[in-house]
């Protein structure tokens, strides 16, 4: 699939899967919103100079917050005009013992 120009949302793209998503996105010449709590996580995907083919755009986003996902497609749209994709990958992970489910 070529995406080459088309404009991607990954939410959760600061960590672990999203990340290496945007990293592979931003290579391929996408323009990407990286949703996620932490803007200083960023720095390490952007420090890899193929990663510059494709625009990013952060947007701090709490993914349990409706209005925070809202503003995320907001601003996306505002910067470039359009969303293309959706990765929703950042969420929330209840961890238990076995024997209390």
């Amino acid at each position: 699939m070529n995406f080459q120009n088309k404009t991607i949302v990954v939410s959760g793209g600061t960590k672990g899967l999203g990340r290496y998503l945007v990293q592979n996105l931003l290579l391929q010449g996408a323009n990407v919103t990286i949703g996620g709590r932490d803007k200083s996580l960023i720095k390490g995907i952007l420090a890899d100079r193929l990663t510059q083919r494709g625009c990013h755009y952060f947007v701090q986003t709490t993914v349990e917050d409706v209005g925070d996902c809202q503003n995320l497609i907001r601003k996306t749209i505002e910067k470039f005009g359009k969303v293309d994709g959706l990765v929703l990958y950042g969420g929330v992970t209840l961890i238990s013992h076995l024997t209390d489910c």
